[in-house]
Formats: structure tokens, C-alpha cells, sequence
């Protein structure tokens, strides 16, 4: 009994001792288990005030390229609206041209029947005065003539 008795204590000791090793082991990874808790929670709390802050920089970036979008999509409507005005001047100069061309070659070939007929009158003309240049020479000649045979009889 006395041998029951020891090998009882014995067994109750080494219990005790595992159950107290398994205590030591189990604080430990309490210790262990806080310690990592708090690490993620650090690393949470980072994690978030990093993403809170890119958060913000990705705001602010897509407000900027908004604001450049529309400025661009602006200066494109403005340049759209300049070259609508350019086409619609440089349709009214080619009407205009047009226009010109038309007067130009009416104009031509009215001028040119009327240098033709001028050319035709001047030579008219020219004839008629040769003509008439004619005509005095012989109306002098006759007036030379008549005073001549004037003169015969008085001598």
C-alpha cells in the first residue's frame, strides 16, 4: 500500500508537474498571442491610415484629371467652333471667288466685243479721218486751185 501510495504521488507529481509546464507553456503563448494582437493591430491601423491616405491622393489625382479632362474637352469645342468658323468663311470666299470669276469672265467678254467694236470704230474712225484728212487736203488743194486760176485771168 505504502508502494500503491508512492507510485500514486509520484504520478500526482508528475501531473502537477506536467499540468505546470503546460500552465508555463500556456502563458507563454497568452504572452505570445497578445504580443502578435497587438503587432496586427498596429499593422491594421497602419494599414488603414496608408489606405485612407492613398484614398485621398486617388481622389484628389481623379479631381485632377477631371478638371484636366474637361479644361481639354473645352479647348477641343473652342478649336471645333474655329475651325466651323474658318470652313464657313473660307465657303463664303470660295462663293465670293466664284462670284468674281463669273463677273470676271462676263466682264471679259464684254470687254473684249467692246474692244473689238472699238478696235472696229477706231479703225472707223481712223478711215474717217483719214478721210476727212482727205478732204481738207483736196477742199486746199481746190481752194489752192481756185485762187490760182483767180490769179491766172488777172494776169
Amino acid at each position: 500500500m505504502h508502494y500503491t501510495k508512492l507510485i500514486k504521488m509520484s504520478k500526482i507529481q508528475s501531473l502537477e508537474n506536467t499540468a505546470h509546464n503546460a500552465e508555463k507553456k500556456l502563458k507563454t503563448a497568452e504572452k505570445m498571442l497578445q504580443r502578435d494582437e497587438k503587432t496586427f493591430d498596429e499593422f491594421l491601423r497602419d494599414y488603414m491610415e496608408d489606405y485612407k491616405w492613398r484614398e485621398k491622393e486617388d481622389q484628389v489625382a481623379r479631381k485632377e484629371i477631371l478638371d484636366y479632362r474637361r479644361e481639354l474637352e473645352g479647348k477641343i469645342r473652342n478649336m471645333k467652333l474655329k475651325i466651323s468658323s474658318i470652313e464657313q468663311s473660307i465657303f463664303q470666299l470660295e462663293d465670293t471667288l466664284s462670284d468674281q470669276n463669273k463677273l470676271k469672265a462676263l466682264l471679259t467678254r464684254k470687254v473684249g466685243i467692246s474692244k473689238a467694236q472699238h478696235a472696229k470704230e477706231g479703225n472707223k474712225m481712223a478711215n474717217s479721218q483719214q478721210y476727212k484728212n482727205t478732204k481738207d487736203e483736196d477742199t486746199k488743194k481746190e481752194k489752192s486751185t481756185d485762187c490760182d486760176s483767180a490769179l491766172i485771168p488777172l494776169l
